[in-house]
């Protein structure tokens, strides 16, 4: 009878454990790429010779979904940020929309974009440094801050 619980419990966790792996697994995975924002890093520039911020992006390539929470100090009420494509020297194409509109009262905008291509994703996760974020303003239309995506340190 002690054998029969024994192998009753044993194949009872096998299953739970099969479960959370289908429910936390690959599909929930993502992957975090970061950068640090300044006017300085504006290409073509100016950008906000006082602008500072932090972008923190989530990659879930096998939903087709970014997240983001993006930081900025010392710039006017921003009203986009974007993934583009393009290395420190270049001002890319946006291929990423990660908000628009203005945001006031806050030093920060959070969510989530779905319906990302997956190959798109998966080149961010790739090689991030030929990546990058930007937080665009009235002031600075073409672009308030900038900073290249990196792997976390």
């Amino acid at each position: 009878m002690r054998k029969r619980v024994t192998s009753i419990v044993a194949v009872a966790l096998a299953a739970g454990l099969m479960v959370s792996a289908v429910l936390v697994g690959p599909a929930s995975a993502y992957t975090r790429r970061n950068a640090y924002l300044t006017g300085a890093k504006e290409v073509p520039g100016p950008g906000d010779p006082n602008g500072t911020g932090r972008a923190r992006i989530r990659l879930y390539p096998a939903q087709g979904k970014v997240c983001f929470r993006v930081s900025w100090n010392r710039i006017r009420n921003p009203n986009a940020a974007h993934i583009h494509k393009g290395g420190p020297n270049v001002a890319g194409d946006i291929v990423v929309l990660l908000f628009e509109g203005v945001v006031r009262d806050q030093d920060y905008k959070r969510g989530c974009v779905r319906g990302v291509e997956k190959a798109l994703i998966r080149r961010i996760r790739r090689n991030p440094g030929r990546w990058y974020v930007n937080v665009h303003n009235k002031p600075y239309p073409g672009g308030a801050i900038r900073g290249q995506l990196r792997r976390p340190a």
